[in-house]
């Protein structure tokens, strides 16, 4: 298949594949660890930033292909040990904008300076993490939940990796103008 056409065959496929536009629709109650695992895969602004880190995270080499997906992770894990209060409406806004600045990452790939990008990217991270503790409730065990979100995160992180490293000019265009598109449309309506 020509790179060409990679575009379109992704496209369509997320078109289809999301449960939401936005993963945080308030309808998620239940903290077991799959609707832990398939939280990540169910809305398009955490699919679109967690396979647009993984992505960026190839241009940027070898070794940062595997130190920023993680450090994501452990950013994304902080607001369970130190939740940020009263911040609200503001972490819906954040993931719209990481949403956006995702995609400016991937436009300009490695000409993008490797620490302020992996800064911003920690922020997204803490800020995906946020709004996933602020939806459970008091007196709920979510170690479960918890667990499967971040091993969904890790994979579809991983598989932006891989997508960089196979056929980075196709995915990379594509990915960088749906994220700028779809952020801004999320940014719109926050």
């Amino acid at each position: 298949m020509r790179s060409g056409k990679w575009g379109t065959v992704l496209g369509s496929v997320m078109l289809c594949a999301p449960l939401s536009v936005l993963a945080h629709t308030g309808q998620d109650l239940h903290f077991s660890f799959y609707s832990g695992f398939v939280h990540p895969v169910g809305g398009t602004d955490h699919l679109l930033v967690l396979l647009g880190v993984g992505f960026w995270a190839a241009s940027q080499g070898k070794a940062s292909s595997r130190v920023i997906p993680g450090l994501f992770l452990v950013a994304m894990g902080l607001p369970a040990v130190f939740p940020v209060v009263g911040v609200g409406g503001t972490t819906e806004v954040v993931i719209a904008v990481s949403v956006v600045a995702t995609g400016l990452l991937l436009w300009f790939e490695d000409r993008y300076p490797v620490i302020p990008g992996t800064l911003l990217v920690l922020v997204f991270g803490f800020f995906h993490g946020q709004a996933h503790v602020a939806e459970i409730p008091a007196g709920v065990a979510a170690e479960a939940y918890a667990a499967g979100f971040l091993v969904a995160s890790a994979l579809l992180q991983t598989l932006g990796v891989c997508l960089g490293r196979w056929d980075r000019p196709a995915f990379g265009q594509f990915f960088s103008v749906l994220c700028g598109g779809a952020g801004m449309i999320w940014l719109a309506a926050a």
